[in-house]
């Protein structure tokens, strides 16, 4: 046998007489709204894109570090507990820096403390002596 038994005749004849009922409601003459599809699609698509680029762009930004000369400057001389006056007579010899050279390069490189001769306060070599401490060496420079 092909295994056709009543259930299987009876559940036909409902799709059928189902498919009956939207030809009678005339749905079968409606036409697919493509170009309504294919608006909605791109639309969204479009919102898709638009928020997976905001949250890029905000992973980004949220990631980004800032880089601040001035800023490095100011840790640093707050991580050396240096007072106003000292940090005064840093910035007189960061000045005499060339432009390419931060100011923060003061605190990692001894070579550059150099031009604290030319600074008027003769604090600069005791400043420079506190900052490396015995690392500090201003007759080999």
């Amino acid at each position: 046998m092909l295994g056709i038994t009543t259930e299987s005749i009876a559940i036909a004849r409902t799709s059928f007489f189902c498919a009956d009922l939207f030809r009678i409601q005339g749905y079968d003459r409606v036409k697919t709204p493509w170009s309504s599809i294919l608006v909605w699609t791109f639309a969204a698509i479009m919102v898709l894109i638009a928020i997976w680029s905001i949250a890029v762009l905000f992973a980004n930004w949220y990631k980004k570090p800032t880089y601040s000369a001035k800023k490095l400057f100011q840790a640093l001389a707050r991580k050396h507990r240096l007072s106003s006056q000292e940090v005064t007579i840093i910035s007189q010899i960061a000045k005499k820096l060339p432009p390419s050279v931060p100011p923060a390069v003061l605190f990692i490189e001894p070579s550059y403390w150099e031009s604290a001769n030319t600074v008027p306060d003769g604090n600069a070599q005791q400043l420079a002596s506190k900052i490396f401490g015995s690392a500090y060496h201003p007759q080999s420079y």
